[in-house]
């Protein structure tokens, strides 16, 4: 069972051709009780019309 905590735009990329290579940091805050052993980010890559045309599902380490 997966239950979502926070859903938030952390980036926009704009002007980029297909196939391109985009690499960055994000920071974002945690809450009270955050167990990374039980967390994970979901990375969602959409359109400027809002169509969802990737995603990935990444783990997060132990010890943050």
């Amino acid at each position: 069972m997966t239950v979502v905590r926070k859903l938030e735009k952390l980036c926009s990329v704009k002007d980029i051709t297909p196939k391109k290579t985009i690499s960055g940091t994000v920071t974002f805050s945690l809450w009270d009780g955050f167990n990374s052993s039980k967390c994970g980010v979901a990375l969602f890559v959409e359109t400027g019309s809002h169509q969802i045309c990737g995603s990935q599902n990444l783990e997060l380490p132990e010890k943050l």
